[in-house]
């Protein structure tokens, strides 16, 4: 786990980038409300291995993006 940054943090830094500009759109990520909802308001929260691996592909982060991203995998 990346301890130096919060996922959260990593996310929204990524999200704001690519989803503000337009590059894609919230539905295409397929994140489930709920785990965007625990995002928002639990700083300590992670999404699942399948989340964080659907967003770097569909976002083709590159990188440190994707490492930072990468870093939270828990592997289980």
């Amino acid at each position: 786990m990346n301890c130096e940054k919060s996922f959260s943090m990593v996310f929204f830094k990524i999200y704001d980038k690519y989803i503000t500009h337009g590059d894609d759109s919230f539905s295409e990520l397929k994140i489930p409300k709920i785990a965007f909802t625990n995002i928002c308001i639990n700083s300590d929260y992670v999404f699942d291995d399948d989340i964080i691996i659907r967003i770097c592909e569909k976002l083709s982060l590159q990188g440190q993006e994707l490492e930072d991203m990468m870093g939270f995998l828990k592997n289980d």
